[in-house]
């Protein structure tokens, strides 16, 4: 397995319930790598901070896992995509 801990801002003045979203993470030449999509249920209050651990099962006969696993974190760059979020009313 490859280990994820992202960090989940709220930044508005909502509870949030959920939300959905994907991480695509590349290469310091700015080549993607792989994709990681995220469900997050557990919500997030208004202005809170929330730590998601989650795991990519490696399969070292695919490249793209290869290569995530080999590349040093500082050389690792993301982009978060949002795709929907629920808020409590």
């Amino acid at each position: 397995y490859i280990g994820l801990i992202v960090e989940f801002i709220n930044n508005t003045e909502k509870d949030m319930k959920g939300f959905k979203g994907s991480f695509s993470l590349f290469d310091i030449f700015g080549e993607k790598i792989q994709d990681v999509n995220v469900s997050y249920d557990e919500g997030i209050k208004a202005n809170e901070t929330k730590t998601w651990n989650g795991t990519l099962k490696y399969n070292p006969f695919v490249d793209s896992h290869v290569k995530l696993r080999t590349t040093d974190l500082e050389n690792l760059k993301y982009e978060w995509s949002i795709e929907k979020i629920i808020y409590s009313e």
